[in-house]
């Protein structure tokens, strides 16, 4: 897994989602992207890791997810 490559050095597993409806409206507004990335993406990524910290960008501001993954790691002693 992820964890493999990096040996012995602690890992925090952060899930940055949203629901897949909001993700194909944020798709189809970039207007840069093929349509159906997030569809694949959304599959791929969400269904197969544990995480530490879930972050959903439809229920909070990116400002607040930031500051919550901020605030997480510091508690578990990442950054001071």
């Amino acid at each position: 897994g992820m964890q493999r490559g990096l040996g012995d050095r602690p890992v925090f597993h952060i899930g940055v989602t949203c629901p897949l409806d909001e993700a194909q409206r944020r798709e189809i507004k970039r207007g840069n992207r093929a349509l159906g990335a997030a569809v694949y993406f959304h599959n791929l990524a969400h269904g197969h890791y544990e995480y530490d910290l879930k972050i959903d960008t439809a229920a909070i501001s990116t400002e607040a997810a930031v500051e919550r993954i901020r605030e997480e790691l510091a508690i578990r002693g990442f950054v001071s």
